[in-house]
């Protein structure tokens, strides 16, 4: 007799970003990245670890970023 064999589908691919919420490391451009990213491959899921870096000041477009990546689904935000 045949055995068929049906593997486990293979997991979607993580992107990650770990460190601070700095502008200064382009934190402003990763919703628009991870956007681009989505894109082309749908299954992608990111995993964002980040904090406030205490020598920054408020920085608009990084905290409308961070508001950015919390709306999105695939998305895992760390603070």
């Amino acid at each position: 007799p045949v055995e068929t064999v049906i593997a486990d589908p293979p997991l979607a691919p993580i992107a990650g970003y770990f460190g601070a919420m700095r502008w200064q490391k382009g934190f402003h451009r990763l919703p628009d990245l991870f956007a681009s990213a989505l894109a082309v491959r749908k299954d992608l899921r990111f995993l964002v670890q980040a904090y406030p870096h205490p020598d920054d000041p408020p920085n608009e477009a990084v905290l409308s970023a961070r508001e950015r990546l919390a709306q999105m689904p695939q998305v895992t935000l760390i603070e």
